[in-house]
């Protein structure tokens, strides 16, 4: 179990930065196709529909190492106020249904690859 903690505590820092590169990404490409569309008239990359699903990617990665850090948005004012068992169940819960969120995520996903092709 240690060593899996292990992984995650090197891998999440790196997919964090990953994911802060893939918004700089998505920042040049938007930049290029408003300037190739301004200058010729026509769009190249499409940008839109890069963007939407690059931002996707790097919101997840992002999200990893938020919950590894425990920086989620919550309410601290009542969440310091909670003994401690409370807290650390209202923590499962949250962890809880982001997984369930991830998993509505990549069924629903999946579903759409298998009916694209």
């Amino acid at each position: 179990m240690q060593a899996v903690e292990r992984l995650m505590a090197y891998l999440a820092p790196l997919f964090a930065r990953l994911g802060g590169g893939i918004m700089i990404l998505i920042a040049v490409i938007v930049s290029i196709d408003v300037l190739t569309r301004n200058v010729t008239g026509q769009t190249y990359l499409n940008s839109f529909e890069i963007s939407v699903y690059l931002f996707a990617i790097a919101i997840s990665f992002g999200m990893s190492y938020t919950a590894l850090c425990g920086a989620h948005i919550r309410v601290d004012v009542f969440m310091a106020r909670f003994p401690l068992g409370v807290r650390r169940i209202l923590d499962f819960l949250s962890f809880l249904s982001l997984a369930a969120v991830g998993g509505f995520f990549a069924y629903t996903t999946f579903h759409l690859f298998m009916t694209s092709y």
